[in-house]
């Protein structure tokens, strides 16, 4: 009752989660086993049940179910969704273990080389144990952004080489490129140089990479981070509130929009300011 309770309440107020509900049963299946079969069919039924009552919430355009994404189920069926997906489950995670700063193409593009490279040496050469290996990188990436795509993907696939998905993706990334490599040691001559020397020298073009763009993404970020608390503080000055506050400016966006990445995604002036006047009413 608990977890059905709390997988409603999700639901209902960012409807977002609702591929990520299904991680559930997932996570009990690891378990299965002995007595552990009849919570894992349990389990499946209420979140199925928490399923079909969000349903028929969204289907009645209730506020709740489509306050945050109107078309959710439509979207899980369109092009661009799936191809945010595939971006960010299969090439944005083996670019990001170099950080390549290109165009948007241009990852995609360098993405499938090393993609094709890696995962179809794997499929032809590794034995069975590095195949299931790589698909298990491949899986772990992949079911995040289900749930990360739904949310996105309305942005373009760009935005699936954000660095903050590196985070997650880094893992199941590397163990492609490990297994990989691995295959690649096992069929050079045993000199240092090809068994010591040259991976030390991948490892270090992966370390620069990272090292040589934290100073802009931090910068960015720490822009950012200005511009919001300058934008906030001018809340308190009331000609500021008023002038934002007019019909023309009222569903402007609150911040600048000139800027490359915005600080906040949707929030206009409107927002801001009825957000402002509701916690100045707090004690």
């Amino acid at each position: 009752m608990g977890i059905g309770l709390f997988a409603w309440l999700s639901l209902n107020s960012w409807n977002f989660s609702l591929l990520g509900i299904w991680t559930l049963p997932i996570y009990a299946a690891l378990f299965w086993g002995g007595g552990t079969k009849r919570h894992f069919l349990r389990l499946i039924a209420v979140i199925g049940l928490i399923f079909i009552g969000f349903t028929a919430e969204y289907l009645s355009s209730l506020a709740d179910p489509i306050c945050h994404n109107p078309k959710v189920y439509s979207q899980l069926f369109s092009l661009s969704y799936f191809t945010h997906w595939a971006v960010g489950s299969f090439l944005a995670p083996l670019v990001f273990l170099f950080n390549i700063e290109y165009s948007r193409i241009a990852k995609v593009v360098i993405g499938l080389v090393i993609f094709i490279s890696t995962v179809g040496l794997i499929m032809w050469f590794g034995n069975r144990s590095e195949k299931k290996l790589c698909l298990w990188g491949l899986v772990i990436n992949a079911l995040p952004f289900l749930l990360v795509s739904l949310a996105r993907h309305h942005l373009n696939f760009g935005q699936a080489f954000s660095d903050r998905y590196g985070i997650f993706t880094i893992i199941g990334a590397l163990f492609i490129i490990g297994t990989a490599w691995q295959i690649i040691a096992d069929k050079l001559p045993t000199r240092r140089s090809t068994q010591v020397v040259l991976p030390l020298i991948i490892l270090a073009a992966m370390t620069w990479a990272q090292v040589h763009t934290l100073s802009g993404v931090s910068k960015l970020y720490l822009d950012l981070s200005h511009e919001a608390n300058f934008r906030y503080n001018n809340l308190r000055n009331d000609e500021f509130r008023a002038k934002i506050s007019v019909a023309a400016e009222k569903n402007k966006l609150f911040f600048d929009q000139n800027r490359p990445t915005r600080v906040h995604p949707f929030l206009n002036n409107g927002h801001a300011v009825a957000i402002y006047n509701y916690l100045s009413k707090l004690p």
